[in-house]
C-alpha cells in the first residue's frame, strides 16, 4: 500500500512553485487534507480526498461543518471525544504538529480510525491547523488479529505444544502475508522480518539483518537531533510502559539512502519469551509534501513581507479600503503623516466620515468608475486633510482580493507644490513582474522611479516604466548591470556613501538627495529611498527615486532673483549715498566760486577771477565725469556695451593717454611708460583700453604720494599684451581685497581721497569684454601692482 502511494505522488508533479500550485496540490492530492479553525472546530476547506474518505455526498457537505458531528461520543481509550480533541488541539498548536490517532463515524454510520497529522499553520494574523489523514483500519485490522492470534497462541501454549506449533503456523503466514513491513526484535537484535520489510530496506536476504539491533540500521542522529541510541531507549520504555509506541524513525536502506518511516513498536509474549514487534511505514511522499506544504507557506509570508516593505516605505500615499463600504483597513505613514490624524482614528472610518474629498461627487465618480473598470490610473482629486488645507492629489487605484473579499489599492502623489509653481513632475507606472499580485499591482501603479538590486553585486534585476523612460534605455538593456555600468552616479564617491550609509542603517535610508545622470546626458537631482528586503532568501534592495529636479531649479532661480533684488537695492542705496557725497562738495565749490565772482567781480585780479573760473571747470567736470562713470555701469546692466575693435597704434595711444592723465592730475606722480617689443599696431577696442588705463593710472596717482614714480610696462607674452601699472602708493588691505570689483565699494585706508568706487569695476567689465584677465597684488605701505593680460 505503502508503495502504491509513492508511485501516485511521484506522479503527480514536482515541487510546488507558488500559491495556485499549492492549491492543485491540495485539491487533487490523494492524500486526505483539511484546514480546520481551532477557535470554532469547524473547517475552513477540505479537499476531495476528505469528501471520499468520510463518506460524503461532496465536499460542500463538509465547508464550514464541525468535525465534532463526525464524532463517536467516546475514543476507543474511554475519553469523552470532544474533551479529548480539544487537548489534542491545545497541543498541537503549542508544539507546532501533533500526530496521533482518532476515530470517527462516516457519513454512512460505520466507525473509521484514522492516523492524523495536525500542522499549526499561521494564516491572515490567526492560526489554523492543517490536517492530513489516512486510513489505518487496514493497519488496526491486522494489528487486532495479531493480538488476537498472540492471545490465542498463548492460551493454547499452556493448553497443548501441538496447537501452539499450529498458532505458530498461522502466525508465520499471517506475518510474511501482510504488505505492511514488520520485524521482531529482542535484547539481542533482529529475530525475524517479512518480506515487505526486506524490500522497504532493500535487503534480499533475511541473514543480512538477523542479530543487528535496530539502531545499527538507522540514521545516527535522528530528525529532531537526538542520537538514535538514546532515542531507541526512549521509545522502547514507552512500549514496556503503555504496551505500544508510534514514533517516526530515519533508517538507512542498504545502499546508503535514508528512509523515513512510522513505526508502531508493541511489546509481544511469544513462547513464553518478552518480544517487540515493529509496524514500520514509508512515509517519504507524506514527509515530501510536509516539506513542499512548509515552503510555500514561506514563499507566502516572504509575498506579504515584500508587500508590506513596499506599502510601509512608499514615500506616496498608499490606503487599502474595503470595496464594499469604502472604509480604510489599512494606510501607511506617508497617507498618515499627509492627513494628520492617528492611524487608529483612520481605521474603520470611510473618506466621508472623515471629511477628506473636497467634492462628494467626484469621490461618488471615484469609487463608480473604480468598480465599473477594476483598475484607475492618474485621477487628479482635489483632496482636504485635517488640518484644513486643500491639495491635489494623482491617485491610482486597482481592485484586490483579500480573504477572498474585494479590496482598492489605492496610490496617491501629492501634485499641489507643483500645481502651484505650474513645473511638470513626470508621471510613471510601474511594473513588478512579481507572481504575488498585490505587490505587483503597488509596483507597476508607481508614478515615482522605483527598482530592486541584488545587495550582492548591486545589479538591477527589476525596473518600472517610470526608471526606464526617466533614463532612456530600454530595459532589457538595464537589468543585469549595475550603476557604475550604466554611468548613472556623476560622482561615484556619492554611489560609496550611498552604500555605507545604507550598511551603517541597517539596510533604510528615507529621502536621500542624489546627483544622477540620464542616458541621454542630463543631470537630475532625485529624493531616494531605499529598504532591503529578501527574495528567494538572498538581499535585495529595493528603492524609490522621485526626479526633484524642477523644484531645486525653481528654488535656486528663486534664490538668484532673491539675490539680485537685494545686491539691486544695496547698490541703489549705495549709489544715492556716493552721489550725495561726492557731489556736495563740487557743487559747494561751485556755488562759492560763482558767489564770489557774483559780489566781488570788480574787485578781483584777472588771475583770481581766472583761478574762480578754473574751479568751476574742474568740478563740472569732476561731476560730470562721476556721472560718466555711473552711466557706463547703467551701460553694462543694460546689455548695451559690445566689444568693437579696430586698429590701434599701441604706442601712439598709450602715450597720448598718459600725457593725458599727467594734465588731469596736475603732475602728481611721474609716470614712466616702457615698451618691449610691442606690435606697432593691434586689434582692440579703443574705448574700452581708455577706460581700462585710465582707470588704473588715476587710482595709481591718486594712491601715491607727491612725487613717487608710478611705472607703466607693456610687452607681449604669447598671443597677449601683459599691462604692468605699480605704484608705491598706500596699498590695499587684505580685508577689502576679496571687494576690489564691487561696485561703490572703497578701501578702509582711503582717507578723504574722493572717489565713486565705480573705476575698477569698470576696468574689469572692460576687461571682460575683450576677453582678457586682470589680477591685482598689494602690500599695505608698499604699494600695488595691477596687470591685465589682453589678447591681441
Amino acid at each position: 500500500m505503502s508503495r502504491k502511494i509513492t508511485r501516485r505522488k511521484e506522479n503527480e508533479g514536482g515541487a510546488l512553485k507558488n500559491e495556485a500550485r499549492f492549491r492543485t496540490f491540495f485539491e487533487r492530492s490523494a492524500e486526505a487534507m483539511s484546514l480546520l479553525d481551532p477557535q470554532t472546530l469547524r473547517y475552513i476547506e477540505t479537499n476531495e480526498a476528505v469528501a471520499r474518505l468520510l463518506g460524503a455526498p461532496n465536499r460542500e457537505a463538509l465547508r464550514n461543518a464541525s468535525p465534532t458531528e463526525r464524532f463517536p461520543e467516546r475514543q476507543p481509550d474511554g475519553q469523552l471525544s470532544i474533551e479529548k480533541a480539544r487537548a489534542l488541539i491545545k497541543v498541537a498548536l503549542d508544539q507546532g504538529s501533533l500526530r496521533f490517532e482518532w476515530l470517527v463515524r462516516r457519513f454512512d454510520g460505520t466507525e473509521l480510525p484514522l492516523d492524523i497529522v495536525a500542522t499549526a499553520v499561521p494564516f491572515d494574523g490567526r492560526t489554523l491547523l492543517s490536517l492530513v489523514y489516512r486510513d489505518i483500519s487496514t493497519q488496526k485490522h491486522a494489528e487486532s488479529e495479531i493480538r488476537q492470534l498472540n492471545a490465542s497462541l498463548e492460551k493454547r501454549v499452556a493448553e497443548r505444544t501441538i496447537e501452539l506449533s499450529r498458532s505458530e503456523e498461522k502466525f508465520r503466514a499471517l506475518f510474511e502475508g501482510t504488505s505492511q513491513a514488520v520485524f521482531l526484535y529482542d535484547e539481542n537484535g533482529i529475530l525475524e522480518a517479512n518480506q515487505s520489510w526486506l524490500r522497504l530496506l532493500g535487503y534480499s536476504n533475511l541473514d543480512d539483518v538477523v542479530g543487528k539491533r535496530p539502531v545499527e540500521l538507522a540514521a545516527p542522529i535522528q530528525p529532531g537531533g537526538e542520537r538514535a541510541e538514546v532515542l531507541a531507549k526512549k521509545h522502547l520504555a514507552d512500549a514496556l510502559a503503555h504496551g505500544s509506541a508510534r514514533f517516526e524513525w530515519m533508517a538507512f536502506r542498504c545502499d546508503g539512502t535514508e528512509v523515513p518511516m512510522e513505526v508502531v513498536l508493541t511489546r509481544i509474549q511469544l513462547g513464553g519469551r518478552q518480544l517487540f514487534q515493529a509496524f514500520c511505514n514509508d512515509i517519504t511522499v507524506r514527509k515530501r509534501a510536509e516539506a513542499e506544504l512548509r515552503q510555500s507557506e514561506a514563499r507566502l509570508r516572504e509575498s506579504e513581507e515584500r508587500f508590506r516593505t513596499a506599502f510601509r516605505v512608499s514615500p506616496l500615499n498608499m490606503t487599502i479600503l474595503r470595496l464594499s463600504d469604502a472604509k480604510f483597513v489599512e494606510a501607511n505613514d506617508a497617507f498618515v503623516r499627509w492627513l494628520g490624524l492617528d492611524r487608529d482614528r483612520i481605521l474603520g472610518h470611510d473618506s466621508r466620515e472623515l471629511d477628506i474629498w473636497l467634492n462628494l461627487e467626484d469621490r461618488e465618480k471615484f469609487l463608480a468608475e473604480l468598480r465599473r473598470t477594476g483598475s484607475l490610473r492618474d485621477v487628479e482629486c482635489c483632496l482636504r486633510s485635517r488640518r484644513g488645507t486643500v491639495h491635489t492629489l494623482l491617485q491610482s487605484a486597482d481592485i484586490i482580493e483579500i480573504n477572498c473579499e474585494p479590496h482598492m489599492l489605492v496610490v496617491g502623489l501629492d501634485i499641489t507644490q507643483r500645481k502651484q509653481a505650474e513645473a511638470e513632475l513626470r508621471k510613471s507606472e510601474a511594473r513588478l513582474r512579481e507572481s504575488e499580485e498585490r505587490f505587483s499591482k503597488a509596483f507597476r501603479a508607481n508614478p515615482v522611479q522605483v527598482s530592486i538590486m541584488r545587495v550582492s553585486d548591486q545589479k538591477f534585476i527589476e525596473v518600472n516604466d517610470a526608471l526606464v523612460q526617466w533614463f532612456g534605455l530600454d530595459r532589457n538593456r538595464i537589468l543585469g548591470r549595475n550603476s557604475v555600468e550604466l554611468g548613472m552616479w556623476v560622482n561615484l564617491d556619492d554611489r560609496a556613501k550611498f552604500w555605507a550609509d545604507l550598511e551603517r542603517s541597517n539596510g533604510s535610508l528615507r529621502e536621500i538627495e542624489v546627483q544622477l545622470r540620464s542616458q541621454r546626458g542630463t543631470i537630475h537631482t532625485l529624493l531616494v529611498s531605499a529598504e532591503s528586503i529578501e527574495i528567494n532568501h538572498e538581499p535585495h534592495l529595493f528603492i524609490f527615486a522621485l526626479d526633484i529636479t524642477e523644484r531645486k531649479q525653481a528654488e535656486a532661480e528663486l534664490l538668484r532673483t532673491l539675490a539680485r533684488e537685494k545686491e539691486l537695492g544695496q547698490l541703489r542705496s549705495k549709489f544715492v549715498a556716493m552721489v550725495s557725497h561726492e557731489f556736495r562738495t563740487p557743487l559747494g565749490i561751485i556755488q562759492s566760486s560763482a558767489e564770489i565772482l557774483e559780489d566781488y567781480l570788480e574787485q578781483l585780479e584777472p588771475s583770481e577771477r581766472k583761478d574762480h573760473l578754473q574751479s568751476i571747470r574742474h568740478n563740472t567736470r569732476r561731476m560730470a565725469a562721476i556721472m560718466e562713470e555711473a552711466l557706463f555701469i547703467g551701460s553694462f546692466d543694460a546689455g548695451k556695451m559690445e566689444f568693437k575693435p579696430a586698429a590701434v597704434v599701441l604706442r601712439k595711444f598709450l602715450q597720448e593717454l598718459v600725457d593725458q592723465v599727467l594734465s588731469t592730475t596736475g603732475g602728481r606722480c611721474p609716470i614712466e611708460l616702457s615698451f618691449s617689443g610691442t606690435p606697432v599696431e593691434i586689434q582692440a577696442d579703443e574705448r574700452l583700453l581708455r577706460h581700462i588705463f585710465t582707470n588704473l593710472l588715476t587710482n595709481a596717482v591718486k594712491y601715491s604720494d607727491a612725487g613717487r614714480a608710478v611705472r607703466f610696462e607693456i610687452a607681449p607674452v604669447g598671443g597677449e599684451i601683459v599691462c604692468a601699472i605699480c605704484d608705491q602708493g598706500i596699498g590695499i588691505p587684505e580685508a577689502d581685497r576679496e571687494w576690489l570689483f564691487n561696485a561703490f565699494h572703497r578701501g578702509h585706508n582711503v582717507d578723504d581721497r574722493p572717489g565713486t568706487g565705480l573705476g575698477l569695476v569698470i576696468v574689469k567689465r572692460c576687461v571682460d569684454l575683450h576677453g582678457g584677465k586682470i589680477r591685482v597684488e598689494s602690500k599695505v605701505g608698499e604699494g600695488t601692482v595691477v596687470t591685465v593680460r589682453l589678447p591681441i
